[in-house]
This record gives C-alpha cells, sequence and structure tokens, in this order.
C-alpha cells in the first residue's frame, strides 16, 4: 500500500514521518522523488518548479518506483531560516530549495507490512492507495511558520491556503481515499499512531468538502 502523507507547509509531515520511520515503514520524500524532474527555480518563492505531470506519467508507466527506493534514515528538520517549504498549497509546484532531502526510509523494502509513505505537500498528485493530509489550526500554523523565519507574506499565504482547506480540495480531486488528521494539539507519535490505524482499519474516508476539518474562523477577520 502507499500512502501518501500531504499538507501545507508547517503542519507536521516530516515530523511525522521520521516518527514512522521509526516504526519500519519505509518513507520517501518528494525532495527524493522529484530530484529529477526539476525544470526550473523560482526566485520569489524560493523554491524548485518541478514537472509533476511527468513524475506521475513515468510512475504509470513503470520508470518511476515508489516502491523500490533503497535504505536510508530521515535526518532531524533542519530547515534554513527564511527558505520557505516549497509554495502555498495550490499554488506552482515547486519543491524547497535550500532543505536537506528526505531519503527513503530506514525500513526493509516494502516497508511494515509492505507500505509505503510519500511525504510532502505535493505527493497527494501522485498516485496513491491513500492519501492523509495534516491539517493545523491557523493560530498554531502560523507560531510554527514563524519559527522557520518565514517572510510574513509567505505567512499570510499558507495560513489562508490551510484555512481555506485547500490541500485537501486537491487531494479530493484525486478521486483516492482521502483523510484528515488534525495535528494542532497532537504529537508526531500520536500523529502516527493515527496513520498506522488508517492503514489497520480503513475507516470510511472523507467524501465530502462540506465534511472537512473547519479552519476558517482563523481568518475570518481577514476580511
Amino acid at each position: 500500500m502507499i500512502l501518501s502523507l500531504s499538507g501545507t507547509p508547517g503542519t507536521g509531515k516530516t515530523c511525522v514521518a521520521r516518527e514512522l520511520d521509526t516504526r519500519l515503514f519505509t518513507v520517501v520524500s518528494m525532495n527524493h522523488l522529484s530530484a529529477a524532474y526539476v525544470t526550473g527555480h523560482d526566485p520569489d518563492r524560493g523554491s524548485r518548479e518541478v514537472d509533476v505531470a511527468l513524475m506521475v506519467r513515468d510512475i504509470r508507466e513503470g520508470r518511476l518506483s515508489l516502491t523500490s527506493a533503497g535504505a536510508g534514515g530521515i535526518p532531524p528538520p533542519t530547515l534554513p531560516t527564511g527558505v520557505p517549504e516549497g509554495v502555498p498549497a495550490g499554488g506552482a509546484k515547486g519543491v524547497p530549495d535550500g532543505v536537506p532531502e528526505v531519503v527513503p526510509g530506514g525500513g526493509p523494502e516494502g516497508g511494515c507490512g509492505h507500505h509505503t509513505i510519500i511525504e510532502g505537500h505535493l505527493s497527494h498528485n501522485l498516485p496513491a492507495d491513500i492519501i492523509v493530509v495534516l491539517r493545523t489550526s491557523v493560530p498554531v500554523l502560523r507560531g510554527r511558520l514563524e519559527e522557520r523565519g518565514y517572510p510574513r507574506e509567505k505567512v499570510l499565504e499558507n495560513l489562508e491556503a490551510e484555512a481555506l482547506g485547500v490541500i485537501t480540495l486537491e487531494a479530493l480531486d484525486t478521486g483516492q481515499p482521502v483523510y484528515e488528521i488534525d495535528t494542532s494539539v497532537m504529537n508526531p507519535a500520536e500523529v502516527a499512531r493515527r496513520c498506522e490505524a488508517i492503514i489497520r482499519e480503513r475507516p470510511a474516508p472523507l467524501s465530502d468538502p462540506a465534511n472537512m476539518i473547519d479552519l476558517t474562523e482563523g481568518i475570518l477577520s481577514w476580511y
């Protein structure tokens, strides 16, 4: 099974992926997968442009495998000050410059029960069996992004995208089962356990955008 772990920058994807790596899942980052698909650089957003459509085609035609990556470990997140984690949800398909590659997980090939986790805010664009979107309340997310040194404009762009649930909406458009997890008050181990429960139990997925986690209250005062 392939699970895409997606979400707006700052929702906890890398920390949760590192926790899943310790549980012997195979964990691969979009940064790792997309290295050969970089088509340019966006200096305004501080990100590399990635041809996601070509990635998807190569996956479907067998030229790029999501499950045959070699072993490795997930380093601690060391995001350089002022370097955004790609672009806001719904924007250009970019991956961050200067962010360490999250290499494939340290578990045996195929991971725990032959499950592979693809981590990254563009991962929901790839073919997967399940998509898990991490969500975070606007006040908590603001604090996380400001701690990273994001410029104010980038903070606001990402907060708006998160409040509106842009990545969840994009994930629903794929037609794959989508699940949301609110990481606002959960630690990475708790979120990882929730991911494991989704894989094991396959509860009813989100099907109606009206039932998305509602974070819009965090930005209502902006308008």
